[in-house]
């Protein structure tokens, strides 16, 4: 059907579409389209490409954008999944106050870059054990 239509490269021995041949692909089609909810600006300015997904997963799953942290603020289990520990774990460290936890309206936040300064802190000192 679409054939010779993407551009296509090896990576980790897999064969990957580039995003600009896709990109040209949609945009020569009437049929598909992005979700428009998946794509905001907190996912794009994401550097941690495991979160970004992370994220746009809850998103998909929830179609709230309120269920993610974003840039500064991490959800206990945006925490909970970089830490590689149980939500109830981040609970406990921030009960034990490890780590500055923000309330907004009913919402709960983490300080990323607070939460990810431990984080490396914690495990220096676990290397060092």
């Amino acid at each position: 059907m679409h054939k010779n239509v993407f551009e296509s490269k090896e990576i980790a021995e897999k064969k990957r579409i580039t995003k600009e041949s896709f990109q040209k692909f949609l945009e020569g089609q009437d049929r598909y389209k992005l979700d428009p909810s998946n794509d905001y600006e907190e996912l794009a300015q994401e550097q941690n490409i495991a979160l970004a997904n992370f994220r746009r997963k809850k998103l998909s799953q929830t179609g709230i954008r309120g269920s993610n942290g974003n840039i500064k603020y991490l959800t206990f289990d945006e925490a909970s999944y970089l830490a590689k520990v149980s939500r109830s774990m981040i609970n406990k460290w921030a009960d034990k106050g490890k780590f500055t936890v923000i309330k907004v309206g009913s919402r709960v936040r983490i300080r990323r870059d607070e939460f990810e300064d431990w984080m490396e802190q914690r495990d220096l000192e676990r290397s060092m054990q």
